[in-house]
C-alpha cells in the first residue's frame, strides 16, 4: 500500500506543475432575472481560454445557492486531467431565487409539474414546472449564449429532490431541451406520483435523438441513518422516508426508462448516503456519465 501511495504521489506531483500552467483561473459571471414577479439570480462559471469551435458544454444546476459551487468544483477538478475522467471544460450556471436563502421559497411552485390537492390552500402550491421551463429556455440560457459560445447538443441539467423532479418533467415534456439530465433524489412522490402520467406519454413518443439520464438515490432514503435513529422524532422521520419511497420509486423510474429507445439510463445507489449528502455524491458522477466521450 505505501508504494501504491508514493507511485500516486510521484504521478500527480509530475503532472501537476505543467497542467497548472494550462489552467488559468475560469471567469465568473451573474445575471439578474424577473419571473413571476420575483427576482431571480444566475451565477456563471465559464471556462479560461477560447470556446471550442461548436462552443462549451453547458450545465445548468437547480438550487443554485445550494449546489453551484459543488457542480464548479466537480467540473473543474475532473477535467483539469480528462485522460483520467473523460470530463471536458464546461460552462456552469446555477439559477436561484435572489435572497431565498439556500433553497428559495418558490421551488415548490417552480419544480412541479403538478399542485398539491389542498383545496383550501389560497394559492397553489405546486405546479409551475411548464412556466418555469420556459424562463429557462426563452430568457436564461439565451442571455448566457450572448456572453459566452455554447454548444446547444451538449447541454446538461441537474437537480435534487424536487428539482430532480423538474429533470424528469422536463425529459417527459421536452426532451430536446438538453442532452444530459442529472436527477438526483427525484420526488416522484410529488401530488401522487403525478409525474407518471408525464412518463407513460413520454414512452408513447421515445426521444428521436440520443439522451442520457443518471438517476441517484441514496441508502438512507428508504431507512434512517445511525444519526437520524439517535436523534428525537425518528417515528415521524422513519415515517417521512416510508410515504416517499425515494428509492423504490427511483429505481422502478431507473429500470422502466431503460428500456426507452435513444435513452441512455443509469441508477446510482448511493451507501451511506442520505437526503441531504446525496446531491454531493451525485453531481461529480452525473457531470462525468453525461459527458463521457463527448469531448
Amino acid at each position: 500500500m505505501r508504494r501504491r501511495e508514493l507511485l500516486w504521489g510521484m504521478a500527480l506531483g509530475l503532472q501537476a506543475p505543467a497542467l497548472a500552467a494550462a489552467a488559468p483561473l475560469p471567469l465568473r459571471r451573474r445575471i439578474s432575472l424577473v419571473h413571476n414577479d420575483l427576482n431571480y439570480t444566475a451565477f456563471i462559471d465559464i471556462p479560461a481560454g477560447e470556446a471550442p469551435i461548436q462552443g462549451w458544454p453547458l450545465i445548468l444546476v437547480l438550487d443554485g445557492n445550494a449546489y453551484f459551487e459543488t457542480m464548479v468544483s466537480a467540473v473543474r477538478t475532473q477535467a483539469f486531467v480528462p485522460a483520467w475522467t473523460s470530463m471536458p471544460e464546461a460552462v456552469v450556471v446555477g439559477i436561484d431565487q435572489a435572497g431565498g436563502g439556500l433553497f428559495g421559497s418558490a421551488r415548490t411552485f417552480d419544480y412541479t409539474p403538478a399542485p398539491l390537492k389542498s383545496p383550501d390552500a389560497a394559492k397553489p402550491t405546486g405546479g409551475g414546472a411548464d412556466a418555469f421551463h420556459a424562463f429557462l429556455m426563452r430568457e436564461l440560457l439565451p442571455q448566457v449564449s450572448t456572453d459566452v459560445r455554447i454548444d446547444p447538443a451538449r447541454r446538461m441539467l441537474f437537480g435534487h429532490s424536487l428539482g430532480g423532479l423538474f429533470v424528469l418533467h422536463t425529459l417527459f415534456r421536452h426532451p430536446e431541451s438538453f442532452f444530459g439530465y442529472g436527477a438526483s433524489s427525484p420526488s416522484i412522490w410529488w401530488a401522487d406520483r403525478a409525474i407518471l402520467e408525464e412518463r407513460q406519454q413520454f414512452l408513447r413518443s421515445p426521444p428521436t435523438a440520443a439522451k442520457r439520464l443518471l438517476i441517484s438515490v441514496g441508502e438512507w432514503e428508504a431507512r434512517l441513518s445511525p444519526d437520524a435513529k439517535a436523534a428525537p422524532g425518528q417515528e415521524e422521520r422513519q415515517k417521512m422516508l416510508q410515504d416517499g419511497a425515494m428509492v423504490g420509486n427511483a429505481k422502478e423510474m431507473a429500470d422502466i426508462l431503460g428500456e426507452v429507445t435513444n435513452l441512455k439510463v443509469r441508477y446510482d445507489f448511493h451507501a451511506k448516503a442520505d437526503h441531504l449528502s446525496v446531491p454531493f455524491a451525485a453531481i461529480p458522477l452525473a457531470a462525468r456519465f453525461i459527458f463521457a466521450d463527448q469531448q
